[in-house]
């Protein structure tokens, strides 16, 4: 799975023409391809690449990290005792 989105991600940047991907990316395709960032300098290239950066990682991993033992039942027995 993990290799197939990491192909995926490859194809998007390696088949831009005239520095533009392919229109219907969220996020990427529209700041990409409308907004011309080359000559803003090196800050606002950094900007966008964490943008993308959090933006691959959202598609690639969970979430949010769950304590062992997390399911339903746990937070309903420590919302009943919270409520004493």
């Amino acid at each position: 799975m993990i290799i197939l989105v990491c192909l995926f991600v490859h194809l998007i940047f390696s088949n831009k023409k005239d520095n533009k991907i392919v229109n219907g990316i969220p996020i990427l395709s529209k700041i990409n391809n409308n907004q011309d960032i080359t000559w803003m300098g090196n800050t606002t290239h950094a900007h966008f690449k964490s943008l993308s950066f959090v933006w691959l990682n959202q598609l690639t991993t969970q979430n949010m990290q769950y304590p062992k033992g997390y399911n339903q039942e746990k937070i309903k027995s420590i919302e009943k005792n919270t409520n004493l």
